[in-house]
């Protein structure tokens, strides 16, 4: 898709002529106010924000120009107002829907099918699709070809590395297990072990799928002399699954050898714990310099108790605003505020969220209007009591989800359907919940909300019998996934 938005960046350049103003662009308010930001996510984040104005097809090229990284919506939002037939056909088909693009034309059908839709689809529609495309774009229609034969995998080990991978890690999960859980041919993982990047990639997507459990078991004696650190990891966790634990031992230490990270190391430190259960590993742990759950959670095990909270960050503004939620709502924002935007009202993301609390500028206007208060061009988006203010009516609404603190964060990202679908987190064995944290992607932001949230409840509770132990806070995990598969 990207090689997609970078062509058409360039059509829409030829395209310019075609496009009168008499108006003088670097004279533009709006325009000045985008040359004068540096080139990056905020500038980014304005010009998108300038393209849903009521502007003219000069203005918006002019606006594009300017543009670092180019997203799907930016380019939507550009096309609407560029207003050239071509190009918004091309916007239309990256935005279509997948029954819409069974029923277009070559063209369209390659610009927004991905092989993740195409997967989905039925034999009697990918040959309807083949039959359109395999003329004018016989390389998207091979992968089809593969996607769509009897046997999957025994096409898939015979391609080139590169169709091998777009494949395999572009494929939807449910199709990865069904049709390709199998032991690789030597020749076919001599060929993808040479790519370490996406090697990495293929066991993040492999491992994290335990019905692949045929061909995770044939990656148990890979040699982790040459891959990264994560590789090295990942095959520890997947040795650990098959109680390889000797194995497993052994990736660990590679990876002490490999690196002199200290989150990393007291992570290695932890795993070595969870498959020995040698109380002096817990005690280098218990010692470490880093604030992380793994050294946290030592300490707790040690029966050592967390005495001073006063490192932990404290916003005037965030009490003030808060002076009427209980605790738990409280730590709740703290959490989500340290952990999305680490306290910095101004922060824009990549995925163009917004302010102290990271919320889409989409959400907001929605919001904004159901309550009926001013216009939303009118708010301070960025400001504390806004943002506080919208991120409380966004967690309201997802009450449902406060039994757990996984499940209240990923719904309030967005993300909820990555943990409610996925068989394999947190169900109840030896490693849990710590192989689920590993395996999930985005983990970093899950364990560190678990660690702030029991850091910040702790902290605003008074007493001691009232505070909260990470081991409650794991249980309830386990148990909400065993209640909703009762």
């Amino acid at each position: 898709m990207r090689r997609f938005l970078l062509l058409l960046t360039f059509v829409c350049f030829i395209q310019a002529d075609e496009v009168k103003s008499t108006q003088n662009l670097e004279d533009s308010s709006s325009i000045q106010e985008l040359l004068s930001l540096e080139k990056g996510i905020k500038r980014d984040f304005y010009i998108n924000e300038y393209l849903k104005k009521d502007i003219n097809p000069e203005e918006a090229l002019t606006a594009l120009g300017l543009v670092d990284n180019l997203k799907n919506e930016m380019f939507y939002n550009f096309a609407k107002k560029f207003k050239h037939d071509e190009t918004f056909a091309v916007a239309q088909c990256m935005n279509m829907s997948t029954k819409d693009l069974i029923d277009s034309y070559a063209d369209c059908i390659v610009i927004g099918l991905s092989l993740e839709e195409a997967s989905s689809l039925s034999s009697i529609d990918l040959d309807l699709i083949m039959q359109k495309t395999s003329e004018k774009y016989p390389l998207f229609t091979k992968k089809l070809k593969v996607i769509s034969s009897s046997i999957p995998f025994t096409k898939l080990i015979i391609l080139r590395k590169d169709d091998f991978y777009d494949i395999f890690l572009n494929v939807n999960k449910n199709f990865r297990a069904k049709y390709f859980n199998y032991k690789l041919p030597k020749r076919t993982f001599a060929k993808i072990f040479d790519d370490k990047k996406r090697f990495d990639n293929f066991l993040q997507k492999s491992l994290s799928n335990p019905k692949l459990n045929i061909l995770n078991k044939s990656l148990l004696d890979i040699d982790d002399k040459n891959l990264s650190v994560n590789s090295s990891f990942l095959l520890a966790l997947n040795a650990i699954r098959f109680n390889d634990l000797n194995k497993a031992f052994i990736y660990l230490t590679n990876i002490q050898n490999k690196t002199t990270d200290k989150k990393i190391n007291d992570k290695i430190l932890f795993w070595k714990y969870l498959i020995t259960k040698d109380n002096t590993i817990l005690d280098l742990l218990a010692d470490s310099l880093d604030l992380n759950l793994y050294s946290l959670y030592a300490n707790e095990l040690l029966g050592n108790r967390l005495q001073d909270y006063n490192f932990l960050q404290r916003l005037e503004s965030f009490d003030t605003q808060l002076k009427e939620y209980n605790i738990n709502r409280v730590a709740l924002l703290y959490s989500i505020a340290k952990v999305k935007s680490n306290f910095d009202s101004n922060k824009i993301s990549e995925d163009f969220e917004i302010g102290i609390m990271q919320l889409k500028n989409g959400f907001i206007t929605n919001i904004n209007t159901i309550i009926n208060e001013n216009n939303t061009l009118s708010l301070d988006q960025f400001s504390i009591e806004n943002s506080l203010k919208f991120a409380n009516i966004h967690l309201n609404n997802l009450a449902k989800f406060d039994t757990n603190i996984l499940n209240i964060f990923l719904a309030y990202e967005g993300k909820y359907e990555l943990l409610k679908n996925n068989e394999l987190f947190f169900k109840k064995n030896t490693f849990e919940p710590f192989m689920s944290f590993e395996l999930i992607s985005n983990n970093k932001n899950l364990k560190e909300i678990i660690m702030y949230k029991y850091l910040y409840q702790n902290y605003l509770t008074k007493k001691d019998k009232d505070k909260i132990k990470l081991s409650s806070i794991f249980e309830t995990l386990i148990e909400y996934d065993h209640k909703e598969n009762e």
